[in-house]
């Protein structure tokens, strides 16, 4: 077989199925529910509570969730969305007068309802061959039994454990950060490379929301001990917040760019952006054999910052219709011109490339918005 892009992975084929994360044992676990009988949604959604406790350093859950569900029978993709609405005690406004000039990353301000458990229960009962509880057993068991840390999720969870270190030393009423260091840091430091990790809490917590369909998190004990907490810690998120929430079924949008047809969810998630880059794309030529040109590294990056260009944050599916219009408007009237321009830069000598993973110093790679 003929690589014709530069890579150090290769090419996976198999027969019955196949599933993809950045954690082996949580694409274990999605294969393990494949052979149970389950199908690809009871695979995704084993997949996605298993990472959130193999891979917590970029999971949790009390995150957001976005999917893409092929119904083969009938023909039909369908969109979900389960990112959280923000609470109702706190607004823009709010978050200006508390002195912040963006959205900080940290702290209370930007926490949302947490959407995750509504998709996982959702989509199993809707879509789904197996239960809830089947689909949990194997984040259950590894938050029970425990699982060896991974060098590089070693090294991300030694990173946080010294960042939230340094924010508890330095600043003040830190409480909201207490609970993080009991949960993920026990022995008072990160688990390192090759330590067995496990979690008597989040295996209490995920057997709670396996057992109810998620409504314990949203309507129950668990939804009582997340508005406890913030209101103890100075948060905004109540339980009245949580009743009021349910992750919702959405139509996708699409576009066609060259021989295929690329499907995303719509607003408030990115995907628009990506099909706004292609359309953008759609005015250039490459080479015949596929291979990108250094310079068409350049040109992929100033569309896709074309694209993100101006995105407002939006959190509302009633604005979603005006968002997506006033993006292609932004994109039309406001950049188009720079990328016809591109044209003609594609001979000049570039300073930086990016690299593979998407430093300076490489001739392509991916593009990520922190970038641009």
């Amino acid at each position: 077989m003929e690589y014709r892009y530069p890579s150090r992975r290769e090419a996976i084929f198999a027969k019955n199925g196949m599933v993809c994360t950045s954690q082996p044992l949580a694409a274990q676990a999605g294969l393990d529910i494949l052979k149970q009988g389950g199908n690809a949604v009871d695979a995704a959604v084993a997949t996605a509570a298993a990472m959130t406790v193999l891979e917590p350093t970029s999971n949790g859950i009390g995150g957001d969730a976005f999917a893409l569900v092929w119904l083969e029978r009938k023909k039909e993709l369908l969109g979900l969305n389960a990112s959280g609405k923000t609470p109702r005690l706190i607004n823009a406004d709010k978050v200006r007068k508390s002195g912040c000039k963006e959205m900080p990353v940290r702290g209370w301000l930007p926490v949302m309802v947490p959407g995750a458990p509504s998709a996982w229960a959702e989509m199993t009962e809707k879509y789904g061959c197996l239960t809830l509880e089947e689909n949990l057993e194997p984040a259950i068991r590894y938050a029970k039994e425990g699982y060896p840390v991974t060098p590089v999720i070693a090294g991300l969870w030694n990173a946080a454990f010294e960042l939230f270190g340094k924010i508890r030393r330095e600043e003040q009423d830190t409480d909201w950060l207490e609970p993080w260091f009991h949960h993920f840091a026990p022995e008072g430091h990160a688990p390192k490379a090759g330590e067995i990790w496990k979690s008597g809490d989040m295996e209490e917590t995920l057997k709670k929301i396996a057992g109810t369909g998620a409504r314990d998190f949203y309507i129950g004990e668990l939804a009582c001990k997340i508005d406890e907490f913030s209101r103890r810690t100075g948060g905004y998120l109540r339980k009245e917040d949580l009743e009021g929430y349910w992750c919702e079924w959405v139509k996708p949008i699409h576009i066609g760019y060259r021989d295929y047809e690329v499907w995303e969810i719509p607003p408030n998630g990115d995907g628009i952006i990506a099909l706004m880059a292609l359309n953008i794309l759609k005015n250039f030529e490459f080479e015949s054999d596929g291979l990108p040109q250094a310079a068409g590294g350049n040109e992929a990056c100033l569309c896709r910052r074309h694209a993100v260009c101006g995105r407002p944050e939006v959190h509302d599916s009633d604005c979603r219709r005006a968002v997506k219009r006033q993006l292609w408007t932004n994109a039309k009237r406001s950049h188009w011109q720079d990328c016809r321009n591109a044209k003609r830069r594609r001979s000049e000598k570039r300073r930086h490339h990016l690299s593979l993973h998407g430093r300076p110093g490489g001739e392509y790679g991916f593009l990520y918005p922190e970038q641009f």
